[in-house]
């Protein structure tokens, strides 16, 4: 895969990370943001690789996820803190699976948390109604 001209199929790709991470705990880019202090905007241009947090950023965005850098980029299972067996077996299916396959998981995953986070949100003046 290439990405601003550069071959990153051996990199470590740090925005895939912080969205991984962040779905995880099933967080919008807004929530995580404001956590870290930055704007969603900068966030999701991280995300995509468009954007190359500082260190700064960096330590900001693992302290809005609870984890150290060692756990940000290591490739440890245990950084995902798994609190059920169902995330275990769902993280062990996707071991097995080809990047290509783990990209559609991803996107579907991506699609659910997006109409999760639709349907939490009421319309304003709406709150007061059963």
């Amino acid at each position: 895969m290439k990405r601003n001209g550069v071959n990153r199929t051996d990199s470590f790709d740090f925005g895939q990370r912080i969205r991984s991470l962040r779905l995880l705990r099933g967080e919008s880019q807004e929530q995580l943001a404001l956590r870290a202090g930055i704007t969603p905007a900068y966030l999701g241009m991280v995300e995509r690789g468009e954007k190359n947090p500082t260190l700064l950023t960096i330590e900001k965005l693992c302290g809005a996820l609870g984890i150290s850098l060692e756990e940000c980029f290591s490739n440890s299972a245990q950084v995902l803190d798994c609190p059920s067996d169902i995330s275990r077996q769902i993280l062990l299916r996707l071991q097995t699976m080809e990047l290509s396959e783990q990209q559609a998981v991803l996107k579907i995953l991506d699609q659910i948390c997006v109409i999760r986070a639709l349907a939490s949100t009421k319309p304003p003046g709406k709150e007061d109604e059963p």
